[in-house]
């Protein structure tokens, strides 16, 4: 099957083992719409809110957790309740980091289907500041988390250990 742009159509016509073969339009959509009509589709889940103007946003850290920062869109899976734990506080400053950093992109996701909404995107200019300031007090206080972050000219700290994912990084 060939898209042919000139003509703005598919062609269905295609050759193997040196037999032409070309398909009937009017067999093709009957065999197409026995197949389609045999399909089910489950939209129980479908809620009509999540393509909605000013939906609700909850804190970052709830929608780390649930995977969505909008709780009206929120479809629980099978009742489970996720929550992460941390010990020591630096996991809980990359805890906050990361919950941010996943708000921000759910701010702008959302945005791009509302760009007009000026709270939305308010919210997301604070959740930005707060993240750089939250990276630039990680990169002070331990290491850099990113190369970009390294802001000594005297010596290169992207070097020192431990990493966060190092084993008695608390």
């Amino acid at each position: 099957m060939l898209y042919d742009e000139s003509n703005n159509f598919y062609d269905y016509t295609f050759n193997e083992k040196n037999e032409n073969y070309h398909f009937d339009s009017l067999e093709f959509e009957e065999e197409f719409n026995k197949t389609f009509n045999n399909m089910s589709f489950d939209i129980g889940n479908l809620n009509v809110n999540n393509f909605r103007h000013n939906a609700k946003v909850t804190t970052p850290i709830e929608g780390l957790n649930k995977g969505n920062l909008f709780p009206e869109s929120y479809v629980p899976y099978k009742k489970y309740v996720y929550s992460i734990k941390v010990s020591g506080k630096r996991e809980e400053m990359l805890l906050k980091i990361q919950a941010l950093c996943f708000a921000i992109v759910d701010l702008q996701l959302y945005l791009d289907l509302h760009p007009t909404e000026t709270d939305k995107l308010e919210l997301l200019k604070k959740y930005q500041n707060e993240v750089m300031a939250l990276k630039k007090a990680y990169s002070r206080e331990y290491n850099p988390l990113l190369l970009s972050d390294v802001e000594s000219t005297k010596e290169f700290t992207w070097i020192d250990n431990p990493w966060p994912w190092d084993k008695g990084v608390n």
